[in-house]
């Protein structure tokens, strides 16, 4: 989140927030982790992949969506196991 407490722009396009550096450390620490979980808004709005792409990472954590209205994200990156 910014500083004015936003997350993206008002018409919905979004921007990184972060630098490469801080990027590159979510990567680390999601590879070293067993599950990745987000709520369903997150996946509806963004469309996370939730998988670690780091070079020769093999091993992939679980990822888990909160979706208590069943509002389906199975087309969603964040489900997508065959793309890692």
């Amino acid at each position: 989140m910014t500083l004015d407490g936003r997350t993206a722009f008002p018409d919905g396009r979004s921007q990184w927030i972060t630098g490469e550096a801080a990027r590159a450390d979510v990567q680390f620490w999601r590879g070293r982790a067993g599950a990745v979980l987000t709520g369903i808004g997150t996946v509806l709005a963004d469309d996370p992949q939730m998988n670690v792409r780091l070079p020769d990472q093999e091993r992939q954590p679980l990822r888990f969506v909160i979706d208590p209205r069943m509002e389906n994200a199975a087309r969603r990156k964040a489900l997508d196991v065959e793309g890692r």
